[in-house]
């Protein structure tokens, strides 16, 4: 009898609670305390109603019309159906099951490609003709390399450098296209050279607080990459071993494997290359769960895709409401 008489408490409370989101259009602004006793008695409905009135704020006039009739409790609804993570793990599985048996071999055809051409990159490297080392600093921002020909005479030389703190440096690969500064030498060296060039303000600012390259070099890693160089009479340039678009970008700029990033350009890697209609496992269970979510309520759905997605409503770690 007690059971009985928890379970019907419990019931009325969790009704109670959900009575509380307000049942009246989302065009109407809710007052300072309406919203504060709705949040008393659940702070998610905090960011929620903050991601609400953004995004309806945000839309033009024509746009807002169609969502007049939508209620927060409807929209409330609709989130909490978005995060039910009992309801969408079994179905998640399914997809990636399915997504495994149509498209799993492709991406270790990809991951073959891509160590590929790493092996091919460093092979054809051009530091592989110049070795470059930084050997002194100046407080006023000038850098001094040592450059050692290793192939025979370099009659011209253009290189690139980067240096990353190491606190920030998680991948060891100097990510991005920003942050470079280049280095010409024309004159003709055969045997290891020193070539200083002068910093950035910012170099400056930062060279200051060391007293040498080793105390530096002991806080930041230092890239360098030969882009262009003639030895024994013939140019070469870095520009004349290309690499397919997706394979370079997963080599070059510090993308992590696994993450999204990654994902996205080893699926361009398999559409240029190897399947054109392949489709990405973070697309094809998306694709499936958008589906789910524009037939279980078309207009709420609508609503979230308008402007950026907020990152609660497609977070897979949030406790289930069933």
């Amino acid at each position: 009898m007690k059971s009985i008489l928890f379970i019907s408490v419990l019931a009325v409370t969790m009704m109670y609670g959900c009575n509380r989101i307000p049942n009246r259009p989302i065009d109407e602004a809710l007052t300072a305390k309406q919203l504060s006793e709705v949040v008393a008695h659940d702070t998610a409905f905090a960011s929620f109603y903050e991601f609400i009135r953004a995004n309806f704020d945000s839309m033009p006039p024509a746009e807002r019309e169609k969502f007049r009739a939508v209620t927060y409790h409807r929209m409330y609804d609709f989130r909490k159906f978005s995060e039910d993570s009992l309801y969408w793990r079994p179905l998640t599985e399914q997809w990636q099951a399915a997504w495994n048996r149509l498209y799993g071999t492709y991406t270790q055809q990809a991951d073959s490609i891509i160590r590929y051409w790493k092996e091919y990159r460093l092979q054809h490297s051009l530091s592989n003709y110049v070795h470059i080392a930084l050997t002194a600093l100046t407080r006023d921002g000038d850098w001094t390399f040592e450059l050692t020909p290793l192939k025979g005479s370099v009659q011209q030389l253009h290189f690139k450098y980067k240096y990353v703190a190491k606190s920030d440096d998680k991948d060891g690969v100097p990510s991005g296209f920003y942050g470079w500064e280049q280095g010409t030498v024309a004159k003709p060296f055969a045997r290891p050279v020193h070539y200083s060039l002068a910093g950035s303000e910012h170099d400056k600012a930062l060279l200051m607080q060391y007293t040498d390259a080793d105390a530096f070099l002991k806080e930041y890693n230092l890239y360098t990459i030969v882009t262009a160089l003639t030895v024994h009479g013939k140019e070469l340039s870095i520009d004349d071993f290309s690499l397919p678009v997706g394979v370079e970008m997963c080599l070059d700029y510090g993308i992590k494997q696994d993450s999204l990033l990654w994902d996205y350009y080893r699926s361009e890697v398999i559409t240029d290359l190897l399947y054109d209609k392949y489709v990405s496992e973070t697309a094809y269970t998306q694709q499936k769960t958008d589906s789910i979510r524009r037939q279980k309520d078309p207009l709420c759905y609508r609503f979230y895709q308008f402007g950026s997605r907020p990152a609660y409503l497609y977070s897979s770690t949030i406790s289930s409401s069933r």
